[in-house]
């Protein structure tokens, strides 16, 4: 599962899932916390790639320090149990930024502070990121990779319809090159792709608009808050695209990609990771057709920036080489011969100053411009998307609700009050 499908189908839904389940190590295999001077580093798929190929780097400092790598997968089988038991956890380890609150609250003392560590880099971060990391004003874990999301847009489509960067500054101006797009390029190319039927179980387009307007999940008390305007006009808006028939229904990660494959979508609201997306399924035929903007503003001049979750590097409470396990993140993660080996795996840091690379400038040889530092400038003025440690709660109840108005009569007024009391019975929070 790479880190789209994973967005797709809720990082938080997933953990969920092994987060409520028993206590039991059957099954978790392997070793955990380290005796004797080694460290044990563990996480998924590519952010594993990244984090092997920077063990040299951090052999340099610490030639004496042997580092096993363990691979675990993204809804955290392998490690929740080991939390749930006080034993056996990996040194270091990855999570996703929208799970970790619950981790924090879930498993309390169970997380290294690295508040005095990280006092000289805190300034090299956006807020979002470190948002996600904090927890009473105490950070307990290093921002890594971050899914700044903009407009990815087919050019030669654009052009064909007449249609120009300007004409979708704004998202009523985007429903209607939508329509002039169909009309003139013909052939059922709709204007974009998103989970159009709640037939996927995270509605990650609604997040990413309620983030565009700086909204939340939660009131200024705490309470759950799904019922005010910000979250209205997400859902609106998105109910808008289904009835003015500019989207086609793409759920699933293969949907989407065959989307894009046969020229089916004119654009794709995504993160930066997906480039890889977009290469793949685009092959040879659409080399040089993309190019990519910040988001269409809800009303002219407003904000355009939004982001799709990310991870974070955490070290165990359980480990007895916790400098060493600090070594090994501040390496990989805080230096630019460390991020450059995330760069290589296209992990879009949170860190800034790789943001200054020669390598994170460069033309992308598929797109023919440097892709970076365009979802650089939307990184940094993004705003944080407040997950809360009751997020898993959330999850299901707001998909419901999210399904409910795409597909049915329900308004989103309607549908978020039933959602709102969906999450209070499953959280034992209050409504706001």
């Amino acid at each position: 599962m790479n880190r789209r499908e994973f967005l797709r189908l809720g990082g938080a839904g997933l953990a969920g899932a092994a987060l409520l389940g028993s206590g039991t190590l059957a099954g978790c295999g392997g070793g955990g916390s380290s005796s004797g001077g080694g460290l044990t580093v563990a996480s998924w798929d590519i952010a594993s790639d990244a984090l092997r190929n920077t063990i040299p780097l951090f052999k340099k400092k610490r030639p004496g320090t042997d580092v096993s790598m363990q691979s675990i997968t993204i809804d955290y089988q392998q490690i929740v149990p080991r939390l749930q038991a006080g034993s056996g956890a990996p040194d270091v380890f990855s999570l996703a930024q929208q799970d970790f609150q619950n981790f924090l609250t879930r498993f309390p003392g169970e997380f290294v502070d690295v508040t005095d560590r990280m006092g000289g880099y805190t300034s090299q971060f956006a807020e979002a990121p470190l948002s996600h990391a904090r927890k009473d004003g105490k950070l307990f874990a290093v921002p890594w990779d971050m899914g700044p999301v903009g407009l990815w847009y087919r050019k030669d489509l654009f052009e064909k319809a007449g249609i120009g960067p300007e004409d979708v500054a704004t998202y009523d101006g985007f429903i209607q090159a939508g329509k002039e797009l169909e009309r003139k390029v013909g052939g059922g190319t709709k204007m974009t792709a998103f989970d159009a039927s709640g037939g996927g179980t995270n509605p990650s387009h609604y997040h990413i608009l309620l983030n565009q307007q700086d909204g939340s999940f939660y009131g200024p008390d705490g309470k759950i808050d799904f019922t005010n305007e910000k979250s209205y006009g997400a859902m609106d808006l998105l109910d808008r695209f289904v009835n003015e028939e500019i989207v086609i229904d793409t759920p699933t990660y293969d949907e989407i990609s065959r989307a894009i494959s046969n020229g089916d979508t004119a654009t794709d609201m995504g993160a930066a990771w997906d480039v890889g997306l977009i290469k793949s399924a685009g092959g040879k035929a659409q080399k040089g057709k993309w190019d990519v903007m910040p988001l269409p503003a809800f009303m002219r001049g407003g904000p355009r920036e939004a982001t799709l979750s990310g991870s974070v590097l955490v070290i165990s409470s359980q480990t007895q080489n916790e400098d060493a396990a600090w070594d090994f993140i501040e390496q990989a993660l805080l230096t630019k011969e460390g991020q450059a080996e995330s760069w290589a795996q296209g992990l879009f840091p949170s860190w800034e100053p790789y943001w200054e690379t020669g390598a994170f400038n460069e033309a992308d040889p598929y797109f023919g411009f440097a892709v970076a530092p365009k979802f650089a400038e939307i990184a940094r003025n993004v705003p944080a998307l407040d997950y809360g440690p009751h997020f898993l709660d959330f999850q299901k109840p707001l998909m419901d609700a999210y399904s409910a108005v795409l597909t049915g009569d329900t308004t989103p007024q309607d549908a978020m009050a039933q959602a709102e009391e969906r999450a209070a019975s499953a959280s034992g929070l209050e409504v706001a």
